[in-house]
């Protein structure tokens, strides 16, 4: 690495803040939604079942909670019941749960704590395993692309600097959830796909071209299994090795990515005895409950989005709004750049570089990708979703494409390298990033301050 030792400082920096941050974590961190996927963590430790709760019918009609999301502290709006047996399961995919509960079930065996008598010390723990270690291995992996990728030394150092203070990906470290999981996956899933395609990153790819795509699947797969729209880049990767690497390339990508997803498929069934996940039944019977706050005229605050403003706005807000991708961390709108790459300094393409295409070539081709895939994430969630991902910081049904737009504004990222007025408007782009990043970040679950400020300066715009 050309900057390695600015690199190191940077992901020391970023690590230990994440470190200080999960520290920081209370009861009132802990929310409905992360609440629900620990919630199943804790009943297949000690309960060795998925289910987190039981309606008890009484003989007069009613009806009464049992179980773990009865007991003060751990109830979650993120549940569902299934109605022929009254069980009460997480709305969340339980793959990642299930491998959650591994960790603490070790955590546990070693320290004799646990999440019933213990809850704080434990989270940290286990947090500190599943959130910050993959938090240091995504910096390690990202700090390569970009050193391998970038054209200056202005721009690598911004864009490094930018992945590890000007995106939600620290910030949700905090806490229990699928995105920021998603997001490493996808840049381990991102390194060895430009392995499989031959670009001198790292030798291992060069002797074994055939792991590297099996890695990149296997990564790839595994972001799919937490993030379903990341299920594109999936296939985008396979068909991007297959051009390059041939067919049998890319069925080795697809084959290795099969064995994540048949994990989340057997898991969804032993979990809720079907292969249709939990979330797909909103609007069902499953959501439907009685005392559910799904229900209609039920649901609060930003809940309610969906009745009073159409999808365009919707839209609009997911993108350049309150909850917008582009408007809360505005270093993203440089990744728009490498659709038309210019030619830049310290282009001298390696043998392998230009068996697999140029540098620059490269950088078109995944800054087209991050547009489509960005589009696609933007459209499912447009057609599927009203709430915003409900309170959070940040748009967290995007996290898992950070590594995608941060190396894709790597030809912006240089062509500001060039002048003093192109430097202050990146370090602008980066300071507004990263106090987006640090806003309430002891508290991912809460609205973006561009809400709050919307909403101070006008109350009625509040959901």
């Amino acid at each position: 690495m050309q900057n390695r030792p600015a690199y190191t400082v940077l992901t020391f920096a970023a690590v230990g803040l994440a470190v200080a941050q999960v520290f920081s974590t209370t009861e009132k961190t802990i929310q409905a939604n992360d609440r629900s996927r620990w919630a199943t963590v804790r009943a297949l430790v000690h309960d060795r079942s998925y289910a987190i709760g039981q309606r008890v019918f009484l003989p007069d009609g009613g009806y009464r909670d049992e179980g773990i999301v009865a007991e003060r502290g751990w109830d979650t709006i993120d549940k569902v019941m299934d109605p022929a047996t009254g069980t009460f399961y997480s709305s969340k995919p339980p793959l990642f749960p299930t491998l959650v509960a591994g960790v603490y079930w070790v955590v546990s065996a070693l320290t004799g704590l646990t999440i019933v008598d213990d809850q704080l010390p434990v989270v940290r723990i286990v947090l500190l395993i599943v959130n910050v270690l993959p938090l240091a291995a995504y910096l390690l992996v990202l700090g390569r692309l970009i050193d391998r990728l970038g054209g200056t030394d202005w721009g690598r150092l911004f864009v490094f600097t930018a992945a590890c203070f000007g995106t939600f990906v620290t910030t949700f470290a905090t806490v229990l959830n699928n995105h920021t999981p998603a997001a490493c996956l996808m840049a381990g899933a991102l390194y060895y796909a430009l392995g499989a395609v031959r670009l001198d990153l790292f030798g291992a790819a060069e002797r074994a071209p055939r792991w590297a795509c099996a890695r990149a699947g296997f990564l790839a797969g595994s972001a799919a299994a937490f993030e379903l729209p990341a299920a594109a880049a999936l296939a985008w990767i396979a068909a991007w090795v297959g051009r390059r690497r041939g067919a049998t390339a890319g069925a080795i990508v697809l084959t290795a990515a099969a064995v994540p997803l048949a994990a989340w498929v057997v898991t969804n069934y032993l979990a809720i005895g079907q292969l249709r996940p939990a979330y797909s039944h909103q609007g069902g019977t499953w959501y439907q409950y009685d005392g559910s706050p799904w229900r209609p005229g039920r649901l609060e605050g930003i809940d309610t989005a969906g009745e009073s403003e159409t999808k365009f706005e919707y839209a609009f807000h997911l993108t350049v709004g309150h909850h917008g991708l582009f408007s809360l961390t505005p270093v993203f709108v440089l990744a728009l750049g490498a659709c038309r790459t210019p030619g830049r300094p310290d282009r001298r393409p390696t043998p392998q570089a230009e068996r697999a295409g140029s540098q620059d070539e490269v950088l078109t081709h995944i800054g087209w990708a991050a547009v489509l895939l960005t589009s696609i994430t933007l459209a499912f969630y447009v057609l599927r979703s009203s709430n915003y991902g409900g309170w959070t910081v940040g748009p967290r049904w995007f996290f898992w494409l950070t590594p995608l737009l941060l190396s894709a504004a790597l030809p912006a990222a240089d062509a500001l390298a060039q002048t003093s007025r192109g430097r202050l408007l990146g370090g602008f782009l980066l300071v507004a990033s990263v106090f987006s990043a640090g806003y309430r970040a002891t508290r991912p679950w809460s609205h973006t301050w561009l809400y709050d400020l919307i909403v101070f300066f006008d109350p009625r715009f509040a959901y």
